[in-house]
């Protein structure tokens, strides 16, 4: 997954609300280039760092509202 550091780091980085607003950008700008294109990969690489950034913190949340011992 950290083929790409540079990308992978900024995604590591990026707060829950850029995360929201790159995949709506992602998401749009895909529209505009056909698939198989240089860009287009790109997009979807950047798009999958996202999605793995946000699944984790997912993950996280349900450990910590499931999961906590019982005080």
């Amino acid at each position: 997954m950290t083929d790409n550091i540079p990308l992978y780091s900024k995604v590591k980085n990026m707060t829950d609300n850029e995360l929201t607003y790159a995949m709506n950008d992602i998401r749009e700008t895909l529209k505009l280039y056909k698939v198989g294109t240089t860009y287009h990969k790109k997009l979807m690489q950047e798009r999958d760092f996202i999605l793995n950034k946000m699944s984790g913190e997912v993950v996280k949340e349900y450990i910590k509202i499931y999961m906590e011992e019982p005080k």
